[in-house]
């Protein structure tokens, strides 16, 4: 699984970015592929996370925090 950090996280529209160094582009995920107990994510948080195909390109799911 891979780990990487919040890079970006809008909590009004629902979407952000992981840094998924050493990777060439960061990966969209969605609030809705977010598995945290009613926490939402921010900006630094560390997050573990699955790869797959969306519509528009690479995206994660199963987005999880790491403590």
């Amino acid at each position: 699984m891979p780990r990487g950090r919040v890079e970006y996280y809008d909590q009004e529209r629902g979407f952000g970015f992981i840094d998924n160094s050493p990777r060439d582009s960061d990966i969209f995920f969605h609030v809705s592929d977010f598995e945290g107990n009613g926490t939402l994510p921010s900006s630094g948080d560390k997050v573990d996370f699955t790869i797959a195909e969306g519509k528009k390109g690479v995206v994660a799911k199963n987005v999880r925090l790491v403590r």
